[in-house]
């Protein structure tokens, strides 16, 4: 919201007495209604112009509208702790935002749960800057279904909170711990009676996708993350896969970052990184390619045997990680590549995802359908999409109107992201209707 200031009137408050404008002099003399005392201020127009915008912060929320439960923590870090919370009401950014796939996202959370991340009880003034360095990073991400969201931020009290989206499933390093023993390979066999649910080579095949659709993004906009691991990454209820802790995330209009500080995640670090201390999105490149190995043995720990001093000179030495198991053979001479010697040899995150696209067209007998939710076929069919709704399928009508297929999971399901300019729609006019879906 903005408001333009045309005038003003000032009352000055004096020991003896109000000021008030003097009528009998034209520069704006004031004079005092009692005794002599007076201030003087030359006016160039009776009325007070001020040209600048005041712009209120659109991610503030008011304090009031949060509701905190301290008793589900999320996570802790050396600063700050991330509870579960709720936002009343309708989300705020819906029409700040303006996207599609985020007014979905947030239509589908009834229950407005967020999670929010505040300040230990006695965290010291550095801290406190740092969280604020955070909120202020945050705001410059945009959206992106992969990335993980600021829904918003509290400032106007003493210790700061940002609050960000809620995603059930935790990180996906600890999702893959916990479904170690529950990894189907074949995707007919029966999960066992004791598993909440198992995963399957195409939901890993569909959590690398998304994390290399998230990181194209953030390349586009010259972050670079370095710190790209399975622990970074969010799962949502819906098995969506987000990058999040941007902690160690910076911005390079010159595609090279440079430092020598701070703690760096040395098993996942390319050798440039190791040996000069250069990121690039190169250097993030080879990082994905140590997340796909996390991913693919089911959370092992990469280089277990190898002390931190020691891998620069290991990797030197043409050392790499080895093929996981449940890795196609495909993919893993990709991951080799990711860890080529020269930054430039290495791929780039459009090719990466380009090429796990394909891999998983070959892995999906519903290629060319979508399988979806009941809520996601009244969305889909209430915009007017190219698309026809048959049962709990939604069947592509124009496939000049679609975008390349990237699926995303849903324990196993596939669902299609439709172009945002689909039917040259406008996403606010889309976000009106979908309260009423």
């Amino acid at each position: 919201m903005k408001y333009r200031f045309t005038s003003l009137r000032v009352n000055f408050y004096g020991q003896g007495g109000m000021f008030r404008r003097n009528p009998n002099n034209n520069h704006g003399t004031t004079t005092s209604t009692h005794g002599n005392d007076y201030i003087t201020h030359e006016y160039e127009n009776e009325k007070v112009e001020f040209d600048k915008l005041v712009e209120f912060d659109k991610w503030e929320i008011p304090i009031n509208d949060l509701l905190i439960d301290k008793t589900t923590k999320l996570g802790s870090g050396a600063f700050a702790s991330v509870y579960k919370g709720y936002l009343k009401g309708k989300n705020p950014l819906l029409e700040n935002i303006g996207n599609i796939h985020f007014a979905l996202e947030m239509a589908e959370n009834r229950d407005n749960e967020v999670a929010i991340k505040m300040l230990h009880t006695h965290a010291d003034d550095e801290s406190r800057t740092e969280l604020k360095k955070e909120i202020a990073f945050m705001k410059t991400l945009g959206y992106h279904p992969h990335v993980l969201s600021m829904i918003g931020c509290v400032s106007s009290i003493y210790e700061p909170l940002l609050i960000v989206e809620y995603c059930a499933n935790g990180d996906l390093l600890t999702l893959l711990r916990r479904h170690k023993d529950y990894i189907l390979v074949d995707p007919e066999a029966d999960c066992p009676a004791q598993a909440d649910f198992c995963l399957t080579i195409k939901d890993l095949l569909s959590f690398s996708w998304q994390i290399s659709d998230g990181l194209v993004y953030l390349s586009s906009k010259n972050f670079i993350h370095r710190d790209i691991a399975c622990r970074n990454v969010l799962i949502t209820k819906r098995m969506v896969a987000k990058i999040s802790d941007f902690g160690l995330c910076r911005y390079s209009q010159e595609a090279l970052y440079t430092t020598k500080v701070g703690k760096l995640p040395i098993k996942w670090m390319a050798i440039e990184a190791l040996k000069l201390a250069e990121f690039t999105s190169k250097s993030d490149v080879w990082s994905y390619g140590v997340l796909l190995f996390e991913l693919f043995s089911v959370g092992d720990t990469p280089y277990p045997s190898i002390s931190p001093s020691d891998m620069l000179d290991f990797l030197l030495q043409g050392n790499r990680l080895p093929k996981p198991e449940l890795c196609p053979e495909e993919l893993y001479n990709m991951m080799q590549t990711m860890w080529d010697l020269n930054p430039d040899s290495r791929p780039t995150f459009e090719i990466i995802r380009k090429n796990l696209s394909a891999f998983l067209e070959v892995s999906s007998d519903a290629y060319g359908y979508i399988q979806v939710s009941q809520d996601y076929g009244k969305f889909y069919s209430k915009m007017e999409f190219p698309l026809k709704l048959t049962e709990n399928t939604l069947e592509v009508v124009d496939e000049s109107e679609v975008h390349i297929m990237k699926p995303l999971t849903d324990s196993g399901i596939l669902i299609q992201q439709i172009n945002e300019n689909i039917g040259k729609k406008d996403d606010k006019d889309i976000i009106e209707k979908i309260d009423n879906v």
